[in-house]
């Protein structure tokens, strides 16, 4: 893989996308929040940590990444969740 490929750490993705500890009792409202509300201003600081590798994961530079369910998992919230909301309202 280049030096200029974004790295995968599906760690990062997940802990991102669903907290770092989903059993506070206050969880729940912050992943509403940042799940569902379409004005949120986390989608611009989306962009900056994940859009390229975003862009690298489309492009097929991460296809033999998935070794274990939590790769999986982090690809998935990666090309399907943080793409939509850090692309909101772009043809991205």
């Amino acid at each position: 893989m280049a030096s200029s490929c974004p790295s995968f750490d599906p760690d990062a993705i997940v802990d991102f996308w669903l907290g770092e500890d989903i059993s506070s009792p206050d969880a729940n409202e912050r992943s509403t929040r940042r799940w569902f509300f379409r004005d949120n201003p986390i989608h611009a600081e989306l962009r900056e940590p994940f859009g390229g590798a975003t862009e690298a994961a489309l492009a097929g530079e991460f296809d033999d990444k998935g070794a274990n369910p939590r790769d999986w998992l982090g690809l998935l919230i990666l090309l399907d969740q943080l793409q939509r909301n850090a692309f909101r309202d772009s043809r991205q």
